[in-house]
């Protein structure tokens, strides 16, 4: 009976192997997590910026506390604030070159004191 055991152990081990995604297929595989670049923006079947978010980095999206408060990131377009993570529902991403996440810290240091959940900002193509 442990042989028999073993083997289904065996197969069922491969049988779980051969249900994740094959390298090489779908969208390339990211190097930062910090940055969506343009290409895997391209690769993206999305139209808005959120669901690409969503789709790739979803952890962005997510809830965090901060000085005892919970909130998330605030959206920028460049150095300019949007609001809040909605407003990437409304944002096209035709003309997007990347979408970088800046943790707390890095956030404060750049745009000040009101992004204590960090940023969420989108730099748009202007080079056509």
């Amino acid at each position: 009976m442990g042989g028999a055991r073993r083997w289904m152990t065996v197969v069922l081990m491969m049988i779980v192997a051969a249900c994740g995604p094959a390298r090489g297929e779908g969208i390339a595989p990211r190097g930062d997590a910090r940055l969506i670049s343009a290409e895997e923006i391209a690769q993206t079947p999305a139209t808005s910026v959120y669901e690409i978010v969503q789709r790739l980095r979803p952890a962005w999206l997510q809830q965090r506390a901060a000085q005892g408060a919970y909130g998330y990131p605030t959206v920028y377009m460049g150095s300019q604030a949007l609001g809040g993570v909605e407003r990437l529902r409304e944002m096209n991403s035709a003309n997007v070159a990347e979408i970088r996440y800046l943790d707390p810290v890095q956030a404060t240091s750049r745009f000040g004191r009101n992004v204590p959940f960090g940023v969420i900002q989108v730099v748009a193509d202007i080079g056509g």
